[in-house]
């Protein structure tokens, strides 16, 4: 009779830890960030085509439509309008999202010179880290898209507190210069 009792004695003890190990995973807070922002140009005498793409988020990613300039040709205000207020949410995961910006610059003569600014406050928790071509970048510098080329801004916006983040609400903005070589 002793062994029986212990045996539903342990079968017990299991399906209750069990259970609270389900309970404390089920009341674990999930990273809940939606960062809200926008992208802004101003494009000087260029030829060339702005593309952009964001990955890793929750829930479906903004589409952006592709923005072109060319000689007196400029953008439409619906397609600017795409890359304007633009909700991003981290996954349950917290997995960093990277928003990466496309330059192909169009000219057989210059290059362009962009610059990419951010301009948003800095937010406690939010880890912004943004490289061109692969490389580090310093917001606000000049680099050099060549001619007949295609050149990447990529963006990577990250928790720098883990999950259990008191971030309720972030802003990014960025500011993106394009001037002809000549200007």
């Amino acid at each position: 009779m002793a062994l029986k009792t212990k045996l539903i004695t342990v079968i017990i003890s299991f399906c209750l830890v069990l259970a609270l190990i389900s309970v404390g995973v089920w009341a674990v807070q999930s990273a809940s960030v939606t960062l809200g922002g926008s992208v802004t140009f101003t494009a000087t005498d260029v030829y060339c085509d702005v593309t952009g793409q964001i990955e890793n988020m929750d829930g479906s990613a903004p589409t952006l439509s592709k923005l072109s300039w060319a000689n007196s040709v400029k953008p439409n205000d619906a397609s600017l309008a795409t890359w304007q207020s633009n909700p991003l949410a981290f996954d349950k995961n917290g997995t960093a999202i990277t928003f990466t910006i496309t330059i192909k610059n169009n000219s057989s003569e210059r290059y362009i010179k962009a610059s990419f600014t951010d301009t948003a406050v800095a937010t406690n928790g939010l880890g912004k880290s943004i490289m061109f071509d692969g490389t580090a970048y310093t917001s606000g510098s000049e680099v050099q898209i060549p001619v007949n080329q295609a050149k990447s801004f990529v963006i990577t916006f990250s928790l720098t507190n883990g999950l259990d983040n008191s971030i309720t609400d972030a802003p990014y903005s960025y500011s993106m210069s394009l001037v002809d070589e000549n200007a």
